[in-house]
Order: C-alpha cells, then structure tokens, then sequence
C-alpha cells in the first residue's frame, strides 16, 4: 500500500511541475500578445488620427474630397447615379 502511495505521490508531483512548467509558458505568451496587441492598437489610433486630419482639410476616408473631387483631381461619380443610369424607364 505504502508504495502505491509513493508511486502516486511521484506521479502527481511530475503532472504539478509539468502543469507549473506550462503555465509560466502561457503566462510568457499571454505577455507577448498582450504587447503586439497594444502595438496593433498604437498603429490603429495613429491611422484613424491620420484619416481625421485627411477628412478635416476636405478629404473622406477613401481619397474623395467633400465636393465630390477625388485627390488626384478626377471627378468621382455617386453610387447612386449609376444605378440610375442603367434603370428601365
């Protein structure tokens, strides 16, 4: 019985340092993701900042200024008066 005992005291001392062993590793990763994902973050805020600063000197998010202009100077045409255009009348 005595050994038994022993055996399965051995056995549950491996499987807690294994355990303790992998989540000191999860700990490290969680760390690691937990830095990119603020990275991720940093770099989002700068673009959504840069996007404000474009749509406040007359530009919107995709290159079109607020009269319909695209910055390279073409005329953008409206969504909407192209499906006009190929309606039935």
């Amino acid at each position: 019985m005595r050994e038994q005992l022993q055996a399965r005291f051995t056995e549950l001392t491996r499987d807690y340092q294994l355990g303790q062993g992998r989540l000191a590793e999860l700990d490290r990763e969680q760390a690691a993701l937990r830095e990119t994902l603020l990275r991720i973050n940093g770099a989002m805020q700068v673009i959504e900042e840069l996007l404000g600063a474009s749509n406040a000197n007359g530009h919107s998010a995709n290159g079109q200024r607020a009269n319909g202009q695209r910055a390279n100077g073409q005329r953008a045409e409206p969504e909407a008066g192209r499906a006009h255009e190929n309606a039935v009348p």
